[in-house]
């Protein structure tokens, strides 16, 4: 009998999933350090052998799935209010306690509010880099705040990032999100750092940052592929990139950035002032940054369930010209809306930044208009100002403290439901025409505000005969901006700020340190 027995477990051990031939495999965002969304459902997933049990355990809460023939398994921990003492989350496959491929553990994990950060390069401008640095430095002691950088770029939606840490941090840690700190805050994000320190003392919780972002990147870089077809510029560009990439001799390109990298050395050492030629890829013959998918690919799909609050955006230089502005709305509604449905949240809040001011960016005020149009038409998606803080010759304004806080103010009101915070996407497009005179006050929901006017009045213009010209006379006259022409000819139309360098313009706040958003109002015949 004893060997009948012997026989029958031995033939049961063989049918139980074989723990020591799977592994539990989760994607690398899950980790030691990191910060889980609070009063929401937190989804973890990962892989594990198939048919395999799997416990989460975290917080008091314990949750079990099994994982299907593929291995694929996921599990919802319930809302849970912020944690601020660090706690131990734990992935078991079968009660196998004693194998470490079985038995995965991820310390130091609070609860808080996560951001997700996107965009390209002023979203990326390191904290290091901002007016600000040296009193960051001096204050950033921060355990409740975690940070995380992601980087790459490929062709195909991958299902794991890559992540900054290794290339970033003093300790090469495993874990890609960084417990903030005086020695590591510098590569921050400095938008990001901004508008998650003012949350964390705000909400007193922790606050986890993701970073995705990628200087020069355009829209369609963060689009995924099958989501193209509907906006005839995306499906245009995307074909063009596709046929071009048949002909594409990677072996050849690498041989001319060699040739190119020469002559540029060569230039270097005469005391000249060459463009460093661009490495070639094997899987684009365009920069990451211009490529169909390729951010979105490698930064977004893999996050996409990874339980946050919202979504930070700034960007918009590169698409400030040509098709790609005369379908910037269409584009940042599909992407959005995509967003949102790999999310599994249709009112993920969305917040952008509008472009500031800056000398040469020609075609900057229709990209602006572009943005208020996307913030206006698409449900909880804001915007805000920041043309007060422009460098004219400098697309990078160092003053980043202003634009997280403004962040900050937005999603206080608007995801935070803080209704002592006042709107602040607010302009003067109630404009009323009467012959040689222009009358702009606030819209509706808005009227009572206090209207501020630092200095004169400036920065207007009116179109009259079909053109535009300086306004030549303008006054606030209880909470309204009144303008005439000086020569009894009627307006045709009015517009404040409507320009790329405003300079010192603004001149239109709220009563809350807030500036005015630019207008353009043409009359209608």
């Amino acid at each position: 009998m004893k060997i009948k027995h012997k026989i029958i477990i031995a033939t049961l051990a063989a049918l139980l999933p074989p723990c020591l031939n799977a592994e539990i495999w989760m994607p690398s965002f899950f980790n030691t350090n990191m910060v889980l969304q609070r009063e929401k459902p937190v989804k973890i997933w990962g892989t594990s052998g198939a048919k395999s049990k799997i416990e989460v355990t975290f917080n008091g809460q314990k949750k079990s799935a099994t994982a299907d023939s593929d291995g694929n398994w996921v599990v919802f921990l319930d809302p849970m209010g912020a944690v601020s003492t660090p706690q131990t989350m734990r992935v078991l496959e079968n009660g196998k306690e004693s194998d470490p491929k079985c038995d995965v553990r991820f310390n130091n994990v609070l609860v808080g509010e996560v951001w997700l950060l996107s965009g390209q390069s002023n979203m990326e401008w390191s904290v290091a880099n901002t007016t600000d640095f040296a009193n960051v430095k001096a204050r950033a002691n921060y355990p409740l705040m975690r940070e995380m950088k992601v980087v790459g770029y490929t062709t195909n939606p991958q299902k794991n990032i890559e992540s900054a840490s290794k290339t970033i941090l003093a300790d090469k840690s495993t874990t890609p999100w960084r417990v903030t700190s005086p020695q590591n805050v510098g590569a921050y994000s400095g938008v990001g750092f901004y508008f998650a320190e003012l949350l964390m003392k705000e909400l007193k919780v922790p606050v986890g940052i993701i970073n995705t972002s990628l200087g020069g990147s355009s829209i369609r870089a963060w689009i995924a592929e099958d989501q193209m077809e509907s906006v005839p510029f995306l499906k245009k560009d995307l074909e063009k990139f596709k046929v071009s990439m048949k002909s594409y001799d990677y072996d050849k390109a690498v041989e001319k950035y060699e040739s190119d990298l020469k002559k540029y050395q060569e230039q270097k050492a005469a005391g000249k002032n060459p463009r460093h030629p661009r490495k070639p890829s094997p899987i684009t013959n365009r920069t990451a940054q211009s490529t169909p998918s390729c951010l979105y690919n490698a930064r977004i799909a893999p996050l996409a369930g990874y339980t946050i609050r919202g979504i930070l955006w700034y960007q918009g230089e590169s698409d400030s010209g040509g098709e790609s502005l005369s379908s910037f709305e269409d584009q940042m509604k599909v992407m959005i809306s995509h967003w949102r449905k790999i999310w599994n949240d249709d009112s993920l809040g969305f917040y952008q930044v509008m472009l500031t001011s800056f000398q040469p960016g020609t075609s900057w005020p229709a990209t602006r208009l572009a943005q208020c149009n996307v913030a206006r038409n698409v449900p909880n998606c804001h915007i805000v100002n920041i043309l007060d803080i422009g460098e004219s010759k400098d697309i990078h304004p160092r003053n980043k403290t202003d634009v997280g806080k403004r962040l900050w103010l937005s999603a206080q009101r608007n995801t935070y439901g803080n209704s002592k915070i006042n709107d602040n996407e607010v302009a003067l497009d109630n404009v009323k025409f009467d012959g040689d005179c222009a009358v702009l006050s606030l819209s509706e929901k808005n009227a009572g505000r206090k209207l501020v006017c630092k200095g004169e009045p400036r920065g207007f213009e009116v179109k009259v005969g079909g053109k535009w010209k300086k306004a030549p006379f303008a006054e606030i006259d209880a909470g309204k901006v009144v303008i005439h022409t000086d020569d009894n000819s009627k307006i045709e139309g009015v517009r404040y700020l409507w320009n790329a360098w405003v300079g010192d313009d603004v001149c239109l706040w709220l009563e809350d340190d807030m500036p005015l958003f630019p207008i353009m109002v043409e009359k209608n015949n």
